[in-house]
Parts: structure tokens; C-alpha cells; sequence
């Protein structure tokens, strides 16, 4: 849809906060699976990994402090998005939060589809399993509204894994 992708990139370039993974540019590919249209791709800063890939790492032990400075890092972006952006990440989860080497933490892959507040149909639902596991209940059972509340869950199932 090209109104939402105009309607994103407006948004994502407006943004600018440290531990938000900013917009660098926007790149159209060529039509793929079946679509006459051409694809297009939001090119973000390199953010170097993502905190699942972190937390699967056995060997990386980390202290009270580092574990509160990162959910603090990531509770600073989501308010931003919140009550700067007037927006919602909508599909927050482990994959989409990154630690660049300077241990910066950035928000990325933001789904974005709608404003604060608007009924989201199930059919929009995130489509992999994976996303479903930080997804609150109601939303799950029926198709509840999208909002901030659905990221405040997500990050409550993050910080519990970052803790555990």
C-alpha cells in the first residue's frame, strides 16, 4: 500500500531519539512474489544485535545494573513513541530491540499501521508464532484494540526474560 508506506516513512523520519534505530533511507526493489508493484525497503542505521540473540547467548552473564540500564533504555524509546510520536510500535518483541557495540539500545521494526486507539481487525494480527508469545490475552482472544497498552505487555514479557 503506498499511502501506508508514504504515511510510515513521513513518521519514521520525524523520529529522532537515541534509542530509536533512525531512518537512513528508503529503497525500491523490483516486483516480487507475484505483485506487479515494486517493493520498497526502509533502510535503518546499523544497530548492531538484536536482544534475542543476546539473551541466547549461555556465556553472557549480566549484573542487576546493566539489566535495569537496558529496560530503562528501552522504556525511554517506547515513551517516546508514545507521547512524542503518538504512535505504537505494535509488534514489539526481542527481535526488534537492538544493542549497537556502544550498549545504545535501539527500537526497530516498527509495524506502525494505524494511529493510538483504532480497532485493528484478527486478519492484522502479527502472522508469525513467534510474535503471538508477546501479544496480551485480549488481543489474542479477540482482536482487542491496538495501542499503547499492547506494547506496555510486550515489554512486560521482555523485561521478564531479560530477568530470568
Amino acid at each position: 500500500d503506498p499511502f501506508h508506506t508514504l504515511e510510515e516513512l513521513k513518521i519514521m523520519k520525524a523520529v529522532n531519539h537515541t534509542n530509536i534505530a533512525k531512518l537512513v533511507d528508503l529503497c525500491a526493489g523490483p516486483p516480487s512474489f507475484g505483485y506487479v508493484h515494486h517493493s520498497y525497503y526502509f533502510v535503518y542505521e546499523h544497530c548492531g544485535h538484536d536482544l534475542q540473540t543476546i539473551l541466547n547467548n549461555s556465556e553472557l552473564i549480566w549484573s542487576f545494573g546493566e539489566m535495569k540500564n537496558l529496560v530503562q533504555q528501552m522504556l525511554l524509546g517506547l515513551d517516546h513513541i508514545h507521547n512524542e510520536v503518538r504512535n505504537y510500535h505494535g509488534n514489539l518483541k526481542p527481535t526488534s530491540i537492538f544493542i549497537n557495540h556502544d550498549g545504545i539500545v535501539k527500537i526497530g521494526d516498527f509495524r506502525l499501521e494505524d494511529t493510538v486507539g483504532e480497532i485493528t481487525e484478527n486478519e492484522n494480527l502479527p502472522k508469525d508464532n513467534y510474535s503471538m508469545w508477546y501479544l496480551p490475552p485480549e488481543l489474542l482472544l479477540d482482536g482487542y484494540k491496538y495501542g499503547n497498552a499492547v506494547d506496555m505487555w510486550a515489554a512486560g514479557c521482555i523485561i521478564a526474560q531479560i530477568f530470568t
